[in-house]
């Protein structure tokens, strides 16, 4: 599941990688593709999100190489747009780039935060259990020895 997960982001971002490259010079298809930039990131994310910590190694690495040609695509984007003279929607995309990204890592945080919660809380919950259960033991056995000796 998460692998089929994966391959369909690093699919998009292939997509978007071929629709930056061949719009390179028309101003008008750019805006289009930043919309779909930040629908593909926001895919990345939706992954990373469900699957936070759970990746095997080559879906891990997929993701990874999916980021990081996101994040090549949006130069690249952002290079063309310089050129074009389209300076404010440059300024406009890297802002709700930042603020996108500053949402996302937030929530990250979150999500890791309670995972570790969670791992500590079952580790208590265990401790706690051993130790009930250490103590029911040591007590019935030193009830059975009782009752052998004093009957």
């Amino acid at each position: 599941m998460a692998i089929a997960e994966v391959m369909a982001v690093l699919t998009a971002v292939n997509s978007l990688a071929s629709a930056v490259s061949e719009s390179a010079g028309h101003a008008s298809s750019l805006s289009g593709i930043v919309g779909k930039l930040c629908n593909t990131q926001e895919k990345i994310h939706e992954v990373e999100k469900k699957h936070a910590g759970k990746l095997d190694q080559k879906s891990a690495l997929d993701l990874a190489l999916s980021k990081k040609r996101a994040r090549t695509i949006q130069q690249q984007l952002a290079d063309h747009l310089m050129m074009a003279g389209l300076h404010d929607v440059l300024k406009d995309m890297n802002q709700i780039m930042d603020e996108q990204r500053q949402a996302q890592e937030k929530e990250m945080a979150t999500i890791k935060r309670k995972q570790r919660e969670r791992r500590e809380l079952m580790r208590l919950v265990g401790q706690l259990l051993g130790i009930g259960l250490s103590t029911f033991t040591i007590g019935m056995g030193a009830l059975f020895l009782w009752l052998k000796v004093f009957n």
